[in-house]
């Protein structure tokens, strides 16, 4: 069985995804002085560009980038003009996992990044159960907390953890309300209440039991 999930695809990408448009694209990746003055420390081959790239990832939208995950086209030559690289070159430079891994270190220690940790789990279900005292919606409970993590510097997690405990929070807000609910209500209204569910579980079951075959003959024309 696939795991659960909270948001849609167009949601994640959304929240997890460099931008696709190119206005957005030039407004978060065109690179300042010192940014620029670190990737030229990047002298051989395809660093600077490979730089670059985990450089802007970090940056927005705050997390590492994947084993083998394709920059979108936009992007990368964007930040290949800028690091005097050709676009091809980052295939070479992904296909190097020690480099990234170097790289992504120095990157975050100059960003002053720090990896998600498990005390971090109970700040975000504390801040995903406020949220979703207000609002169902899984995207806006995940970017809530997306927003946080960012303001604190820490470096994104998988998607997959951030919807995970979304998804905790969401249970938990609807339960408290429909114990707030049964809280509020008389003897009879309550008694109501559950007549109500009763009648839907009930209809519930009757719709999802598979129909048996007639056993009556068929009846002969005359």
């Amino acid at each position: 069985m696939p795991p659960r999930t909270i948001l849609s695809p167009a949601q994640r990408s959304a929240i997890f995804d460099p931008p696709p448009d190119q206005a957005t694209i030039e407004r978060l990746y065109t690179l300042g002085p010192d940014d620029l003055g670190q990737i030229a420390r990047r002298r051989r081959g395809a660093n600077p560009l490979g730089y670059a790239v985990q450089l802007c990832y970090l940056h927005h939208p705050g997390r590492s980038l994947l084993p083998g995950e394709a920059v979108p086209a936009a992007m990368l030559a964007l930040l290949a003009d800028q690091s005097g690289c050709r676009t091809d070159d980052f295939a070479e430079y992904s296909a190097r996992a020690t480099t990234l891994r170097e790289h992504r270190a120095e990157i975050e220690a100059q960003l002053g990044l720090r990896a998600f940790d498990r005390i971090d789990v109970r700040s975000m279900l504390a801040l995903g159960s406020e949220i979703a005292t207000s609002t169902n919606r899984g995207d806006a409970i995940v970017a809530g907390m997306v927003d946080r993590l960012r303001l604190d510097r820490i470096v994104l997690p998988a998607a997959s953890t951030l919807e995970r405990l979304a998804l905790i929070v969401r249970a938990q807000a609807r339960k408290a309300a429909h114990a707030g609910l049964i809280r509020d209500c008389t003897a009879d209204q309550e008694a109501a209440l559950e007549r109500l569910a009763s009648s839907s579980r009930a209809g519930a079951r009757s719709c999802s039991r598979p129909k048996g075959r007639s056993t009556a003959a068929p009846t002969r024309s005359p």
